[in-house]
Order: structure tokens, then sequence, then C-alpha cells
């Protein structure tokens, strides 16, 4: 492990000195927010021992470090962030602080961030509480990779909570917490944030935002039942981390439907839904006969079942059919109303269609039969509060280009991210 620099000892001296009130009122900085691809249900909760979060870079490019209220203070410094919750009751971070070093070099350094959300933490290493919350930190022996590159970023409970990374073929635990539990994803958390589980691009610590300039691919995993899986409610954005970027836009490859991924390029922040996505459903209708049509991107879709559902008094199902080459074919009775609804197939949502537009208005009606995973999540993203977001506490020195004041204001942003404590009981003391 690295010992603690003496930039480390100052920060937890000035922390005791600076007053709550002091704090910035800034969590995001404008519209940015943590990018990557974060994994969240909003109507059936993933429980698992094993998460993992993937990237593979061909070119970064780290610009400035943005302290929300105060401005520039440092260059070449960003954090990537595999963050989970534990049962809801601790936020478990698995973090690499990167620093530029040139074109292709990068020095990596892993830290670990582990808080208790319901007061404070009664284990060995370097902690402390803050109006009853705890939060213990780890910082890793760094070392350093050039692009591009392929690094992941892992947590396991078994017996312990276990921190590691792969990187060139090589697999690392390299800290461990006696800590049992389940990683859940899905829900709200006792400090009101979601239990989503991220793996996103920040800044470097105290809610900073980096500038950032890349192009990679990066997915997440986790253990179901003993098989490593992809999550099936993906987005490009994470929740609960305050650190942010920009010049991140994330989008979804869903050109092979059961094998999805993010693309990480340059562009604006994008809130969105990565997948599932609805599919392109067509309704043609004569008297007595249904054709549906269904598309994604284009691409006529092969094989997918669809389901005839006959409204009346409540909703009954009364067809079921596979599309061949895109189509598939329903009988009808003249005197009664149709939609289709097609449940999705993991990377594609749920989706509904009325036989006849004037059927639209009983959407309500169904949605609340029928769970839309996309509607659903993207109701979500438009309304979410993302104020209450925690700020990371990363304790390590980096090497900017700081001036004398630069650095006054780095320990500043250090200082706000170790009293996430009283944040965190404000937005608890809220619900």
């Amino acid at each position: 492990m690295d010992t603690l620099t003496p930039l480390t000892l100052l920060f937890l001296i000035l922390s005791a000195l600076v007053s709550p009130i002091a704090l910035s009122s800034y969590y995001q900085i404008g519209s940015n927010y943590p990018m990557g691809i974060t994994a969240y249900s909003l109507f059936s909760d993933i429980y698992t021992n094993f998460v993992e979060g993937e990237i593979n870079i061909s070119r970064l490019f780290i610009g400035n470090d943005i302290l929300p209220g105060y401005g520039y203070f440092g260059t070449g410094n960003a954090s990537l962030q595999l963050n989970a919750m534990i049962d809801g009751l601790f936020w478990s971070q698995n973090v690499f602080l990167v620093q530029q070093i040139s074109n292709h070099s990068y020095k990596i350094t892993p830290i670990v961030n582990f808080w208790n959300l319901s007061g404070p933490i009664y284990l060995n290493g370097n902690k402390t509480v803050y109006d009853g919350l705890g939060v213990l930190c780890y910082q890793g022996k760094s070392f350093y990779v050039s692009m591009p590159a392929s690094l992941s970023l892992f947590m396991n409970i078994s017996t312990t909570l276990q921190f590691g990374y792969r990187y060139n073929n090589i697999t690392r635990i390299y800290y461990s917490i006696p800590i049992r539990g389940t990683f859940q994803i899905g829900g709200i958390s006792l400090a009101g944030i979601p239990n989503d589980l991220e793996f996103v691009w920040g800044g470097p610590g105290g809610g900073s935002c980096a500038q950032l300039s890349l192009n990679a691919t990066s997915n997440l995993y986790y253990n179901n039942h003993g098989k490593t899986s992809l999550f099936p409610e993906t987005l490009s954005i994470g929740f609960d981390t305050a650190e942010t970027v920009s010049g991140v836009h994330v989008s979804a490859n869903l050109k092979n439907l059961l094998s999805p991924y993010a693309l990480e390029n340059n562009g604006k922040d994008n809130p969105e839904v990565l997948w599932p996505v609805p599919p392109n459903i067509t309704l043609i209708t004569n008297a007595t006969r249904l054709k549906v049509m269904m598309k994604f991107d284009g691409m006529p879709l092969n094989f997918q079942q669809v389901y005839l559902e006959r409204i009346g008094l409540g909703v009954e199902r009364v067809g079921s059919n596979y599309t061949v080459n895109g189509t598939t074919y329903f009988n009808l009775s003249v005197s009664s109303s149709y939609f289709v609804y097609y449940p999705g197939n993991f990377t594609l949502s749920s989706e509904y269609q009325f036989a006849s537009p004037i059927l639209d208005s009983l959407y309500s009606n169904i949605e609340s039969t029928f769970h839309d995973a996309y509607t659903g999540l993207t109701h979500f993203l438009s309304s979410y509060n993302h104020n209450k977001a925690l700020k990371s506490d990363f304790h390590v020195k980096y090497k900017g280009r700081l001036t004398i004041s630069d650095a006054v204001i780095y320990l500043v942003a250090f200082v706000f991210g170790i009293l996430i404590a009283v944040v965190a009981s404000k937005y608890k003391k809220d619900l």
C-alpha cells in the first residue's frame, strides 16, 4: 500500500477546521453527469455477490479539473468508478484514479471508499466519522498503463468484501473488508439515492468535474446464479456519485441484441436509456385480419413472440404468434377491440400498439398491467433530483500543473469530499 502523503495528513487537519456551512451547494456542474454505463431496475431488483465493470480504451485525453463554485484546480486527473450499494445500507466504491503522464501514458491508483449510511464504521483502517456517518478509505499501489488498454474493476462478496482489478491479463485483489451482504441493484438506499451499479467517469474527488476526450467501449457484468451475465436495464449516467465529466457522449451498440455494449466517445453529456429500447411495431388491419410488422433500426425482427390482447371489462390474451421475416398475422372478431403486446427480449423493451388509434386513450390503464422498462426508466431520468449525489473522498496527491492558489483549492476539494456525511445525513432526514 502507498503510505499516506503529507498532503493527505494536511487534509485531515484542515477538514477538522472547516465548517459545514462553508460547503458549496453545487453537486453537479451545469448539465454534466458521471458518464459511462449504469445498471438500475425499477420493477425487479437484482441481488448478486459479484459485479464487474470492463472498459476497452483506444484513446484518452484528460483536460482541466473543475471544482464547483471555484473553477479550475488542476489538469490531467480523472476517476473511473465502480460504485455499488450493499443491501441499501453501505456504499462501496472501487476506483481507478487516472493521472495522464503523457499523450499515451497514465498512472493508475486503485482507491477504496466504503461508506456506512447508518452510522460510524467499526473497522480497522484509515477511517473517520462525521455527523455519525463513517467512511473507510484505502489507497492501493499505483501502476502505469499506455493506450490502448483494457481495464476492469470488480467487487466480490463471500466471507469478506473484496476489491480487485484486471489489467494486462493480471487479476489482483488489493483490499478486503470483513463485511457480508449482497449487492442490490434497484430500489432506494438509506441515504435516499438509488441502489444503482455505476461504472462511470468522474472528476478526481470532492464533487469535481473532469474534462475528457476519449473513445472506448464498456460493459457491466454480474453473477447470475453462477453465470456471468449482462444487465437487462442500463443507462448512460450514474446517480450516486457527485463527480462528473464533460465532453463524454455515451450510446449503445445493439447490432447483436443479445450482446449489447456501451460506446463512449466525444460529445455532449447525454442522460438516456441505453437498453432496453422499444422496437418499431406497425399494424395493418381490416375487418377480420391484423398484420403485425416488427423492426429495429430498420431491420425486420425475426422469431419474436407477440401477443394479441382483447379489451373488454378487462384485458384478455387471445392469441400468440412468432414473427417470420419481421411479420405475423392474427384473426380478429369484428365486435371486439384489440392491441398487440410485445413482452420484450433483453435489449428490446416491451411495447404496445393498438389496433385503432382511438384506443390510445386506454394506454394509462394498460401500462398499469404491463410494465414498460424503457418508459419507466425514461421518466425516472427526467424527474430524478441529481442534487442527492455523494461526493467521493480520494486520499491521494495529484501531480497536475497546479499553482499555489490552485493547490489550496485542491485541498478544499477534498475537505468537501470527506464532509459527505453532512450531506447524506441531511437527505436522510428529509425522507
